[in-house]
């Protein structure tokens, strides 16, 4: 498969933008043919970050999968080296067995038993032995055909096995190629900064630090609201309806987010479930974890779990997905008044933005 044709793959199955990039192409005086990169806007700069970014992001997740694969691999593998040395051991056993009734079966064949029996000076012993290698007699074709029926189950183990170890390999090598090619989403991203002007990075900065501010404001805004209309309450009405307690915040997708804040301003890392660094994954497994909750580190498997949220009922803590709705390449915990709170990628430390600056697909609650 050629690279062009896994990165449109690739995009496809995310929900991924492609961006057309333009070249001018430049004639030599020896007639040699190069392209010359055209000038960015702020715009088509940002645009195209935001797709590299995208790409890292979406490829994130899928070595999130894999390594959940290969756990489950790991484990498969070990239960079935497991069982292969119970097998050896069995047909080492089976071996004596069929051994002992080869051996038993020669010896008693070169005298007969009336012979036997007189040169016996022992007739109880002799007579109870010689039932004994009658019996064994008996049983020979079936000690010898279950011999082969095991021998033939341990040939078949060690093969699966075989194929497991070279499968789970293959998968590994996959590991280190996902990773490779995110970063070099990631250095592709920062090659589009350094085309532009020293004024337009400037722009850019501003621009996401203003965007930031803004949905932070407009996060605790929505903090402070649900904490006037709890105040504010009608003390004469004891109870609370469970949609009036999950507005305002209440309950494990309040604590969720609570703790998810504390994370704010670390770094996104590819691949880190903290304490230090996060994905935007192994943030929201370790933010709903603290609530008792067990989230798989894949965003894609994320969102097979909980109960589907529909966009106009989304409570703090709630998680939101991104990009595709067959497989989620991101994911956010939602902050509240349109807000999300996610470790977004590596150019951006753990924060806000709006719901809506990336391509929504669908919500999950949990819990």
């Amino acid at each position: 498969m050629s690279s062009l044709f896994r990165i449109v793959t690739r995009k496809a199955l995310y929900g991924l933008p492609v961006v057309a990039l333009g070249a001018t192409v430049l004639v030599g005086a020896q007639g040699q043919v190069a392209l010359a990169e055209p000038p960015l806007t702020v715009e088509d700069a940002k645009a195209q970050i935001e797709q590299h970014e995208a790409e890292a992001a979406g490829l994130d997740q899928e070595y999130n999968d894999v390594k959940l694969e290969i756990k489950d691999a790991e484990k498969t593998l070990a239960q079935k080296q497991k069982n292969l040395k119970a097998q050896r051991s069995m047909i080492e056993k089976l071996k004596k067995i069929v051994g002992q009734v080869a051996l038993a079966n020669l010896q008693n064949q070169s005298l007969g038993t009336t012979a036997q029996l007189f040169l016996h000076a022992d007739t109880d012993r002799f007579l109870s032995q010689l039932s004994t290698v009658e019996k064994i007699t008996q049983n020979q074709n079936s000690a010898l055909q279950n011999y082969q029926e095991q021998q033939a189950a341990l040939v078949s183990l060690e093969q699966s096995a075989t194929d497991d170890l070279k499968a789970l390999e293959s998968q590994r090598d996959d590991l280190k190629k996902i990773r490779k090619e995110a970063q070099k989403r990631v250095d592709d991203a920062e090659a589009i900064l350094t085309r532009l002007t020293a004024q337009q990075r400037e722009q850019i900065e501003n621009e996401e630090a203003q965007e930031s501010e803004d949905s932070e404001r407009a996060a605790s805004q929505a903090s402070d609201d649900d904490s006037d209309d709890s105040d504010s309450g009608d003390d004469s009405d004891d109870s609370k309806s469970e949609d009036d307690s999950a507005s305002s915040g209440s309950g494990k997708g309040a604590q969720v987010l609570a703790w998810a804040l504390t994370q704010k301003g670390k770094p996104y890392v590819f691949g880190a479930d903290g304490p230090s660094s996060y994905d935007c994954s192994g943030l929201t497994l370790k933010a709903w974890g603290k609530v008792g909750v067990s989230l798989p580190h894949s965003s894609s498997k994320q969102f097979k779990m909980g109960t589907p949220v529909s966009k106009d009922n989304l409570k703090p803590g709630d998680l939101v997905f991104y990009y595709s709705s067959s497989r989620p390449s991101h994911v956010g915990i939602y902050a509240g008044n349109g807000q999300v709170f996610h470790a977004p990628n590596s150019r951006k430390p753990l924060g806000y933005s709006s719901l809506d600056d990336m391509p929504y697909v669908g919500a999950r609650r949990y819990g």
